[in-house]
């Protein structure tokens, strides 16, 4: 039987596609061996087989090198792995920027990997190349342990780093490596363009940092609303350089040339050149040089006057990707990047067909008949039309990726595009404008960053206003239905606990920087409703996070100790709280907090002293939740255990939640037997006290407890459901 016609007409068309999802096929086999993979090669090179003659060879070829290639990468990473809380000394390349006394690096002695290095000393004016002579400890990059997180393992993996050092020694050398030169002079023109292009505005205010975004790729610091707004509108993709960062870039250096006269082999070598160190200086990012290489195999095709097909083209690029680093097959931005490539190859002549009523002419109207107006309104309506038809092939080729990675659809992007991409190009433009005016005449460039800034400025308000669209965004909230508590595994004694229970509750917020790694995003990303804020104690490790909670979300009422706490941190929380208009109370022993139908928060314990510890003044509350109770005694020790055993205090409940008391390190046997819990969570390891309890760990991650068929249900981050109580 013979193959349909349209199949290989279209393998004809574009016989680079069979390799490439052969290519696909060899490195998803390599990471990680399954029958898909082995059944995807095999329709790779059926595929190549109904394409031109030999194609089916280079699909055997170009899949089976790919696999070996991303295999002995893995292998490397992996002989590593097996170090993991060993000794490790060795001389490094750095490879990147310092930040924060954190870098990486390339070991210069067999197996040649990466990792990421810690330095001791932060000052340290480290170079980019700079040889290094370390020593310290290898350690197993940080799992996520709280729910949506950032899985940082996972992202270095992914970038080829096999295990993170923390350096204990270390020598500067004298020796830099020539082989990092462009990248040292990349990253110095990244550091000059950064403080120019934003001369004469806010050095931290929203345009500037906007222009950076756009410009350079740089994140916005501090800036959640305004990540936010472009994330919803759809439109944070202008904040990634990209391919449509890259490709403006290079139509303007084109358009440069072509105006002095330069002939096609000189500008678009030019441009190509352009292009790679444009997607150097911007960081290097995959989809930055993904775009320089595809934008080079296409220029290239027309320079030798070869017909360009642009799914050809996408295929090319995408093997040279992968056959360099396969670990970019599981990275979002190449999928995204791709993706949306392929949809615009696939479907942009269907989405031509819908928009085609935009740029309908009168048949029976000859062309040469047309005023200057009529020609410039049809040249428009056919500018608007294909600008439609990408937004709309990028949307549909990108949807399906953001809502798998992000939990996100954002209709309304297809429209925000328009505008969007405009400003941007305009911003590119007006960029190189304050280049080259603000070296002849510093006021100039000024003047034009001014302009600019006016431009970045526009783009605020028009994403803010769509991400205020009803319905032109649309976010996975598992948390804004249901009722849950969320247990935060948190570092050195911090805690927060999340009650999702009527308007919802924080019981501490933990620090300021434990808040914004961890508890916000989590917040954030699964849609919690919080309207109340429980403080336990005046304790910076449970009240640090307060200023940056306030951004979060409209707080109703805040529930304190005491207002004579001497802590300043403490302090700070409540002018906080009171600035923003949220009713502050002090609470007494007894009281009781309605949350929902048959739940309720009662206080057992608030200390009637001001001395003394912090720890030892901590609210003790017990949540009452649909036949189930919990008991948190937030960081109390001896001094409360007493108060319950000399008062024969009511504390009977399911579960146990410890704290961590700055000297009391155990929990007394008494005082477990009157609690009478089968469950005790902590985040020490207290495993030594009863028999017949349960102790997990919040080092195991964070702890979600839920009411199913009846049933209080405990889910750890990392091992699923580990038990249930009746």
């Amino acid at each position: 039987m013979k193959s349909p016609r349209w199949l290989e007409n279209q393998l004809a068309r574009c016989p680079l596609a069979a390799p490439a999802i052969a290519v696909i096929a060899g490195v998803s086999y390599a990471d990680q061996p399954s029958w898909w993979s082995a059944l995807l090669f095999l329709a790779a090179v059926s595929l190549g087989s109904l394409s031109r003659r030999g194609v089916w060879v280079l699909c055997v070829i170009l899949g089976c090198a790919a696999g070996l290639h991303h295999s002995a990468q893995l292998n490397k990473q992996h002989a590593l792995a097996k170090e993991y809380g060993s000794w490790w000394s060795g001389d490094v390349w750095l490879t990147s920027e310092v930040k924060y006394g954190k870098s990486v690096a390339l070991s210069i002695a067999e197996p040649r990997v990466k990792l990421q290095v810690w330095l001791p000393d932060r000052d340290n004016d480290y170079e980019i190349g700079q040889r290094l002579r370390l020593s310290g400890r290898l350690i197993e990059p940080a799992v996520p342990l709280n729910p949506q997180v950032f899985d940082k393992r996972q992202w270095l993996h992914r970038n080829g780093v096999a295990a993170v050092l923390v350096t204990r020694e270390y020598e500067v050398l004298d020796e830099i490596s020539p082989r990092f030169t462009l990248r040292r002079l990349a990253h110095s023109v990244r550091q000059w363009l950064s403080q120019r292009l934003t001369v004469g505005l806010a050095a931290d205010g929203d345009e500037a940092k906007i222009i950076r975004a756009m410009t350079l790729g740089m994140r916005p610091n501090k800036s959640a609303e305004l990540l936010e707004d472009f994330r919803h509108s759809g439109a944070i993709h202008v904040f990634a350089v990209s391919g449509l960062h890259v490709m403006m870039i290079g139509s303007m250096v084109a358009v440069l040339l072509k105006i002095v006269g330069c002939g096609r082999r000189v500008w678009v070598p030019s441009v190509i050149a352009v292009m790679f160190f444009y997607a150097l200086v911007t960081g290097m990012r995959p989809p930055a040089m993904r775009a320089a290489v595809m934008g080079a195999v296409l220029l290239s095709a027309w320079l030798v006057q070869r017909r360009i097909v642009l799914a050809n083209s996408v295929a090319a690029g995408a093997i040279l990707a992968l056959l360099w680093d396969g670990h970019m097959l599981f990275q979002p931005g190449f999928q995204l990047s791709f993706g949306v490539l392929v949809a615009i190859a696939l479907l942009g002549g269907v989405v031509m067909r819908c928009f085609h009523w935009i740029s309908y002419v009168d048949p029976f109207l000859p062309r040469s008949l047309y005023s200057r107006w009529q020609e410039w309104n049809l040249r428009l309506r056919r500018k608007i039309q294909g600008a439609l038809v990408v937004a709309s092939c990028a949307w549909c080729g990108s949807s399906p990726l953001t809502w798998m990675h992000f939990r996100l659809l954002a209709p309304i992007s297809i429209f925000v595009s328009l505008p969007l991409v405009l400003l941007l190009y305009l911003i590119l433009i007006g960029s190189g404008a304050s280049l080259v005016l603000g070296t002849i005449w510093l006021p100039l460039g000024v003047g034009v960053n001014q302009w600019n800034g006016n431009l970045a400025h526009s783009s605020k308000s028009i994403v803010r206003h769509a991400a205020a669209i009803p319905g032109g965004h649309l976010l996975a909230r598992p948390w804004e239905k249901g009722e849950r508590v969320v247990i935060y595994a948190l570092p050195d004694g911090e805690a927060a606990v999340y009650l999702g229970l009527g308007g919802g509750v924080m019981l501490d917020v933990g620090s300021g920087r434990s808040f914004s790694r961890d508890i916000l995003p989590s917040l954030s990303k699964n849609g919690a409703r919080v309207d109340s804020l429980i403080l336990s104690h005046a304790d910076s490790q449970h009240c640090g996070g307060v200023e940056q909670f306030l951004q979060l979300t409209q707080l109703k009422q805040c529930v304190i100790p005491e207002r004579s706490a001497m802590s300043r941190t403490f302090k700070s929380a409540v002018e906080f709280l009171e600035r923003a208009a949220v009713e502050v109370h002090e609470i007494q022993t007894g009281a009781r907090l309605p949350l929902a139908d048959e739940s309720y928060l009662e206080v057992v314990y608030a200390a009637n002293h001001s001395a003394g510890l912090a720890d030892d003044r901590c609210l003790v509350f017990r949540l009452h939740w649909r036949g189930s109770r919990i008991l948190f005694i937030a960081d109390a020790g001896y001094k409360f255990e007493q108060w319950v055993l000399e008062n024969n205090a009511d504390v009977a409940a399911d579960v146990l939640v410890l704290g961590k008391h700055e000297r009391d390190e155990q929990v007394g046997h008494d005082f477990l037997q009157l609690v009478g819990a089968k469950w005790v969570v902590s985040g020490d390891g207290l495993t030594t006290i009863g028999e017949g309890l349960h102790y997990p760990l919040l080092s195991d991650g964070a702890l979600l407890l839920e009411q199913l068929n009846g049933k209080l249900r405990l889910f750890s981050q990392l091992q699923g459901e580990i038990g249930a109580i009746d």
